[in-house]
């Protein structure tokens, strides 16, 4: 669990989550035998860097005083799942992992947008949930068209 003392921290949290998005994406692209899983995958830590930009621009005009109140404990949100990625790993396979990713992301950002209150990160936070939903979303149009 993590606990949060200012808006800084928060923001902090966040772009370590973003961090690992792309990692986990770039090593997702790096195990895709075929270009078309290749290409989706460093598309989507492509997407993931422009969050973290976005992350840090917002912290550098943060007012990174202390908080108020203490915004609830949060938990990693990381990617737990039972789906592990391999190096074989196809399309198909790999993007139920993917979506679970996105999921976790989006609860982590409903959290500190909730946690943030009326605070002008909060909306911040609910931009990030729009843009994690439409990830989410595509993942799930691509396991469509795989499944055929």
């Amino acid at each position: 669990m993590e606990f949060f003392n200012s808006i800084g921290q928060v923001i902090d949290f966040a772009i370590e989550r973003e961090k690992e998005a792309m990692a986990l994406y770039q090593d997702l692209a790096g195990k895709a035998t075929s270009g078309q899983t290749r290409d989706i995958f460093l598309g989507f830590s492509a997407e993931e860097a422009g969050h973290k930009r976005k992350l840090e621009a917002a912290k550098l005009k943060a007012d990174i005083r202390e908080m108020k109140k203490k915004p609830p404990k949060l938990d990693h949100h990381e990617c737990l799942t039972e789906i592990k990625p391999t190096p074989d790993m196809s399309l198909r396979e790999a993007l139920p992992f993917a979506i679970q990713c996105e999921k976790n992301a989006i609860r982590l950002y409903t959290d500190l947008a909730a946690s943030l209150g009326g605070a002008s990160f909060s909306g911040l936070f609910k931009i990030l949930v729009k843009e994690e939903e439409k990830h989410q979303h595509r993942f799930e149009e691509l396991l469509k068209a795989e499944a055929g």
